[in-house]
């Protein structure tokens, strides 16, 4: 069998006839678009993955130092209760069912706000801020810092506005009086 290079209606030895070569790069185009659309796909899902896997894990941390926080803190407290109320024993430790229930009653409000003190210890908008808020004390001038921890309070800056634009209205007055009267006497 002769294969002429341009013909597209050779023969095949089989003797079925030989897709045209535009014919076989459509289809090649084709399958390499779905194989691209498939590895875009899974490369977005495992990147997914990645972020979720780092979202739990950021979650994990923050569970146990929440963990170690409250019990640090239960710890800290149960003792201080222990110590007051004579109980003996290991720290947290009641002596009874009913001083287990007095116990366990008496630091839900506790240890409530105790967490609300540790996620705002841990808010990173609030550690961002106030670090932020340092950095440009640190750059003010001493007279800035002054004028800075003086006018600190809302009732302070207002009166300050109110004696710096009554100053400024005796002085337009005064200045104006002064002008009309030489006005005057000429």
């Amino acid at each position: 069998v002769a294969l002429s290079g341009g013909s597209s209606s050779s023969a095949t030895p089989s003797g079925g006839a030989r897709p045209s070569s535009a014919h076989a790069v459509a289809v090649l185009r084709r399958k390499v678009d779905a194989l691209e659309r498939d590895l875009s796909q899974s490369r977005e899902a495992a990147r997914r993955d990645r972020a979720k896997i780092q979202a739990l894990r950021a979650e994990n941390v923050a569970l146990v130092e929440r963990a170690k926080f409250r019990q640090a803190y239960r710890a800290a407290h149960t003792s201080s209760v222990d110590l007051e109320g004579g109980g003996g024993g290991t720290p947290g430790a009641a002596s009874s069912p009913r001083d287990a229930a007095s116990l366990s009653g008496s630091t839900t409000a506790p240890l409530l706000a105790a967490d609300l003190r540790y996620e705002a210890q841990l808010d990173p908008f609030a550690q961002f801020e106030r670090a932020e808020r340092s950095r440009a004390l640190n750059k003010l001038s001493l007279p800035e810092k002054l004028a800075f921890s003086l006018l600190r309070s809302p009732s302070v800056r207002k009166c300050t506005i109110c004696y710096v634009l009554a100053l400024h209205l005796l002085v337009f007055l005064v200045t104006l009086a002064r002008q009309a009267s030489s006005h005057c006497d000429s």
